[in-house]
């Protein structure tokens, strides 16, 4: 058997410039080794042949795996690995093929081992490597194309709307000036004839007229005081945070109690503070809005029990909470989130009012980039509580409106 092995590889391999060898057994004796062979291993052919495949080539356990593999199941294998362990590392490639008898028995196998350097392997692999990276640089590069064609029309559409947002809230504050003069005209016109009217009358005025002049001098005041308050809603524009500066909320507070003077002492209300911090906000916008929370808490207090109202403040993370708690008569809480709209109202004639003092608050809070928030149970008094960033808010730009 070994006498045929030999013969065929002989006849194959020997002038072969591809290292080849025979080998027979569990063990892989080498029975036949070409010139190629003996010269990838540095031995002659003399010290080869008779000895197994892994002490002929070092470093071929690889190898050795597959000819256990090749020997147990008939099958041909190629395998393409790295296997010397020399100073100059070649990478191996195996041709492995069974060797079978006329009766179909397995005699041995022919391994065929192809060397490359390792240069050629990185530079085929570089190439590949680039070519996919071309490719998926290509395609990255139309999908970012579409991306900022689309974010360029995204940005175009956002400019389109805030400048027809800006000439809106300038048309309606134009507007709200215009109106608010238009309107005030004649309602000083029949305060003045009322007026006149009251001075014509005998006095004391007849039962039946009484009441109906009343009626008239409340209503023109309640119109007037309606007016004045829509028109400063309609003034907190959106570019009303432009003025935003370094500012203290102690002054500001200080401010709003001096203009509630009068119904605080007419209340006895005691109001107390924490220690307030400088904050970022248009110094007039937060007098008005601690000054509408207190006179609300004034407002709606318990019949009979002076108002006790304290103004608090807290850090959290990027931004204060403020807070306004009071002794009130409180609110339904499933009314907390609707007292915030324009003329929502919970109280009948006897708590005067137009119902748009706390829509003026939450307009105040959003133009600072805050959030505002009731929480209360009837009977229980009520906490308003708001938050201001503490970082300077970008400042908008006025648009040029045609």
């Amino acid at each position: 058997m070994e006498n045929e092995i030999e013969d065929l590889c002989r006849s194959v391999g020997e002038n072969s410039p591809m290292p080849m060898a025979a080998v027979t057994g569990k063990d892989h004796v080498i029975r036949y080794a070409n010139p190629a062979f003996c010269l990838l291993t540095g031995n002659s052919r003399d010290n080869i042949i008779g000895t197994a495949f892994c002490s002929a080539l070092p470093g071929s356990g690889e190898c050795v795996a597959l000819l256990d593999g090749v020997l147990e199941t008939g099958q041909s294998h190629v395998h393409y690995g790295e296997d010397h362990p020399a100073s100059h590392r070649l990478y191996w490639s195996y041709s492995i093929w069974p060797v079978i008898a006329a009766d179909g028995n397995r005699m041995g196998i022919v391994v065929q081992i192809t060397e490359t350097t390792p240069f050629v392997i990185k530079a085929t692999a570089m190439n590949q490597a680039l070519l996919i990276s071309s490719v998926r640089q290509h395609e990255l590069s139309e999908a970012a194309d579409v991306m900022n064609a689309q974010l360029t029309s995204e940005i175009a559409e956002r400019r389109r709307i805030e400048q027809e947002l800006r000439r809106a809230n300038l048309d309606l504050e134009q507007f709200s000036h215009a109106a608010s003069h238009e309107l005030q005209e004649p309602l000083r016109t029949v305060t003045s004839y009322v007026a006149l009217l009251m001075r014509k009358l005998p006095t004391p005025l007849d039962p039946e007229l009484e009441p109906v002049v009343r009626h008239v001098v409340d209503a023109t005041r309640r119109m007037s005081a309606l007016i004045k308050d829509l028109l400063a809603y309609a003034q907190l524009g959106v570019d009303s945070y432009l003025a935003q500066t370094p500012v203290s909320a102690a002054d500001a507070l200080n401010e709003a109690r001096y203009n509630l003077e009068m119904k605080i002492a007419e209340t006895h209300a005691v109001i107390t503070s924490d220690m307030l911090p400088p904050i970022h906000a248009d110094f007039s916008q937060l007098i008005r809005l601690l000054q509408n929370l207190i006179g609300n808490s004034l407002k709606y207090r318990k019949p009979g029990v002076a108002p006790e109202i304290h103004i608090g403040a807290e850090s959290r993370g990027n931004e204060w909470v403020f807070s306004v708690r009071d002794n009130g008569i409180g609110i339904n809480p499933r009314y907390t989130d609707q007292i915030f709209g324009v003329f929502k109202r919970l109280h009948g004639a006897e708590y005067p009012g137009n119902g748009i003092g706390l829509a003026i608050c939450k307009r105040i809070v959003e133009r600072h980039h805050g959030a505002i928030w009731a929480t209360s149970q009837e009977g229980e008094g009520a906490t308003f509580s708001f938050t201001i960033p503490k970082d300077k808010p970008e400042a908008a730009v006025s648009a040029n409106v045609a």
